[in-house]
């Protein structure tokens, strides 16, 4: 059944490709692709025994319902009979019944009544209507769309820092890729329904898969880019090592490299990523990071907590932002950032979608001006940026932005002003004060979308950081099917969270020793991993790669006995 879906998906492009270029009228091209839709959907029912229904042509038309400015969105068509939702050929397929649309086209639809669904983003409202369709004569409809909020006049630009393509991998992909020519279509037209404006396509190497995102060029992104989305280069650079047995393997991590002049060789290391006989794990991630930085690059830690490397790499200051949801689920928001900002460390949000665009997850970052790379990824290393995939976030204390400084004399007041606004009923704001939930309000309804609204005077007694976030119900999942609330229309677990705002009390910055202790504890347990079942061509390549981890532990001690005296010299003048 499949194979039949795709053969005629690929004969519905070919057909309509044909129509349309022909010298024929608008209204004889529709005629004509309605017959020879119709001749091929009823051969195929012949051959597999099954009764074709009657379609009809339903052309429609979506647009900014304000300034009348075409918009491609999602679109999603159910059967009000069954309340199944309808199989769309010529058109790319999205989760939970949703397709990925052209401001202006036209889909074969079978005849009855039907309901019809449109948004653009996360920033539009829903825009939905039923249709009596039973007479299968072909129907134009115009799906106007309202804003609830425009990113662009908060001069934010939504960025995907981590995205890949899968040749001939619909399981893996969510939709059926074979040609650098459909992965062209769907960059375009799934990015701009879903309302992003930077896509990071990033070169990646597997034994297992054939990526056909790894065939684009520079020259090509600067092709398929234009005024509403830009595509920049990047490579995923990924070591997983280890003896030769599953229980023996020992990931040491997968970095992001943005807008790098060259790619870094090879891309994977470790004996688990590569063919090579002679694979070691005496390769660590920080020499390519090394690399990157110098050249000007991007470095984001993806997938969570997943990687031995990451924590020294962090402590160290080799990393630009942390990654979140991308494609998996190594950790919630309190266990893979909270630690580090707890020590000190300042920790800019970032996410993307890895395999595919399953969901609209991407990072948000104040960039003026036309869209550009370089001043994006400037504003992301800074911590300018909240990560939603739903939900928009605002937030100001004393006039700061995410990842600016107040300097407090002394223990004091500040004013917070914060804002959670969406399409889904994402149930609360939270304001967060160094982990710990602080103030909560409930969302509101308004219309077709939700708001929460938070202006407050808190107390600040001792350093820390400050940020607001929605809560995540669910533990995230990015082939979820989800419904109700607490969910995006595309099955997902909603989840926003901005970068913080820091707060130093008398000169001094946050440090929980309790959070030292625990990012100790993860590098302990690396270098006791790496020390029993790391792959090493020799002892010296494993002693050089345990001393960064040693190296990492006696830095947080340093600081956890720093913070010790301080203590005790506090305690003495009191």
């Amino acid at each position: 059944m499949k194979g039949n879906s795709v053969g005629l998906f690929a004969w519905g492009m070919i057909a309509w490709s044909i129509f349309c270029s022909s010298s024929a009228s608008h209204e004889q091209t529709l005629e004509a692709f309605l017959l020879a839709s119709q001749a091929s959907s009823e051969k195929v029912a012949s051959e597999q025994g099954e009764t074709p229904r009657p379609f009809g042509l339903l052309e429609v038309e979506i647009f900014d319902e304000k300034t009348k400015h075409p918009l491609h969105g999602l679109l999603r068509v159910t059967d009000l009979a069954s309340g199944e939702h309808l199989r769309l050929e010529r058109v790319l397929e999205r989760p939970m019944g949703w397709y990925a649309s052209l401001p202006h086209a036209s889909y074969k639809v079978p005849r009855g009544r039907i309901r019809i669904e449109a948004c653009h983003g996360i920033e539009t409202e829903m825009f939905q209507t039923e249709l009596d369709f039973s007479n299968g004569q072909p129907q134009s409809i115009k799906l106007p769309l309202r804003r609830f909020y425009d990113p662009s006049t908060h001069h934010l630009r939504a960025g995907n820092t981590h995205l890949h393509l899968i040749r001939d991998a619909h399981n893996k992909m969510g939709v059926q890729l074979e040609s650098l020519s459909e992965a062209d279509r769907y960059l375009q037209v799934v990015s701009k329904s879903d309302g992003l404006d930077i896509v990071y396509v990033s070169y990646l190497t597997r034994p297992d898969s054939e990526y056909i995102s790894n065939e684009y060029t520079r020259e090509d992104f600067k092709r398929l880019s234009d005024s509403e989305v830009l595509f920049v280069n990047g490579e995923e650079y990924r070591h997983q090592g280890g003896i030769e047995t599953e229980k023996g393997k020992v990931t040491y991590g997968h970095v992001m490299f943005l807008e790098i002049p060259r790619l870094i060789q090879p891309a994977s290391l470790g004996p688990a990523l590569t063919v090579a006989n002679d694979a070691t794990d005496g390769i660590p991630l920080r020499t390519g990071i090394r690399q990157v930085r110098a050249a000007g690059g991007t470095v984001v830690w993806c997938h969570g907590l997943m990687g031995c490397e990451a924590v020294p790499n962090w402590i160290d200051g080799l990393l630009h932002a942390q990654n979140i949801y991308d494609g998996g689920n190594e950790g919630t928001i309190d266990e893979v950032y909270y630690p580090y900002l707890n020590t000190g460390l300042k920790i800019p949000f970032s996410t993307g979608t890895d395999w595919g665009i399953w969901d609209f997850s991407r990072v948000y970052t104040p960039v003026n001006g036309d869209i550009a790379s370089q001043p994006f990824l400037a504003s992301l290393a800074q911590g300018q940026s909240f990560i939603t995939n739903g939900t928009f976030l605002e937030l100001d204390v004393e006039g700061r932005k995410p990842g600016g400084e107040i300097p407090l004399d002394r223990p004091g007041k500040v004013r917070v002003r914060a804002r959670a606004i969406g399409r889904a009923d994402f149930q609360s704001l939270q304001l967060v004060f160094n982990g710990k939930v602080i103030r909560t309000v409930n969302r509101q309804a308004r219309g077709g979308h939700f708001v929460a609204t938070l202006e407050e005077i808190i107390d600040i007694s001792e350093p820390g950081w400050l940020t607001v976030r929605i809560p995540t119900v669910r533990e995230y999942d990015i082939r979820s099917r989800f419904t109700g609330t607490s969910t995006n229309l595309l099955g997902k677990t909603l989840f926003a969270h901005t970068s913080p705002i820091y707060v130093s009390v008398a000169g001094r910055q946050v440090f929980q020793p309790e959070a030292a202790g625990e990012l100790l504890a993860r590098l302990q347990k690396s270098a006791e991993q790496i020390r029993t079942k790391g792959a090493f061509r020799s002892a010296d390549e494993k002693r050089s790669i345990l001393t960064i981890y040693e190296q990492a532990t006696r830095s947080l001690i340093e600081r956890i006995e720093s913070r010790d005296m301080e203590q005790q010299s506090e305690g003495y003048q009191k």
